[in-house]
């Protein structure tokens, strides 16, 4: 995920942040054009980092352009929704999640935590975005 932006000139920092309800920072400063993504390590493990990495491309991707201090409260929780879907989306592509996912459940979201790195909850969320109801597909 780190090489993703890195590899174009973006530049990926992890460190502790010090508040419970941040996971990260992203910029893309109008000077450099570089996004700059600062990913908390104060929680979280692994796959939590991955996402955290993706979330915060949604954000540059997404989101680059818009003035947050100037936005509502609830457009604020529609930008993070936003870039949680995009995480998702991007860390679990329907056509080939969709093929390793045969059943909506635990035991089979289990057994594919190694291959996908993802958290459970990350694939239940995905599974519900795409429509499908735990237990059935």
């Amino acid at each position: 995920m780190i090489r993703l932006v890195e590899n174009p000139g973006g530049i990926v920092a992890r460190d502790k942040l010090g508040a419970e309800s941040l996971d990260g920072l992203s910029r893309t400063p109008v000077s450099s054009g570089r996004p700059l993504i600062l990913i908390g390590t104060d929680k979280g493990s692994a796959v939590r980092w991955r996402f955290d990495v993706a979330h915060e491309i949604g954000h540059v991707l997404l989101h680059s352009r818009l003035q947050v201090s100037a936005l509502r409260s609830e457009d604020l929780k529609l930008v993070e929704r936003q870039a949680h879907r995009f995480a998702g989306a991007f860390l679990l592509p329907l056509d080939t999640f969709a093929e390793d996912c045969f059943a909506a459940s635990l035991d089979v979201m289990r057994s594919l935590k190694p291959k996908w790195k993802v958290s459970i909850a990350t694939m239940i969320v995905r599974c519900r975005d795409a429509g499908y109801a735990l237990g059935e597909r």
